[in-house]
């Protein structure tokens, strides 16, 4: 079992629009893959790729009882949460029990983007830390040759 890499950064934010359009104009990132299906209908994202494999997630959410939506509320637009890539989560999620620190429902999920588990800010570093492990559904980063 082992953390593979950063795979993507999860910023929330107030008008997914504008902060596409903020990012591109101060550092010429150019948001693709919008999604607006997602969260049960309450939730707007795109990922803006950095070359490396990873990937800023910029989330808007207007769904209360959402944790991008109360991470909102209380601290306003930012760095919401990272996402660690597992080759093996039901072990990293039992280091994780192991530790001490509880994982949200203390389960797995299977979403659309992989095998999703998160560690709430209490019990990481201040930020929710999301475990995913990738699954035949997920999302690949683009071969450099895809230009959209």
């Amino acid at each position: 079992m082992a953390i593979i890499r950063l795979q993507h950064i999860g910023v929330a934010v107030k008008d997914l629009d504008e902060a596409c359009s903020r990012f591109e104009a101060l550092f010429g990132l150019k948001a693709r893959d919008f999604r607006d299906n997602q969260g049960h209908g309450m939730q707007r994202d795109a990922r803006i790729l950095l070359g490396n494999e990873c990937w800023l997630h910029l989330v808007q959410n207007w769904d209360p009882e959402s944790r991008v939506h109360k991470f909102l509320e209380a601290n306003g637009e930012g760095l919401e949460h990272i996402a660690l890539e597992s080759d093996d989560i039901e072990g990293d999620v039992a280091r994780v029990k192991a530790a001490g620190a509880e994982v949200f429902q203390r389960r797995i999920f299977d979403a659309t983007d992989g095998f999703e588990a998160f560690v709430y800010p209490k019990d990481a570093i201040g930020f929710t830390v999301e475990l995913i492990t990738p699954h035949a559904t997920s999302w690949t980063y683009p071969d450099p040759s895809d230009s959209e």
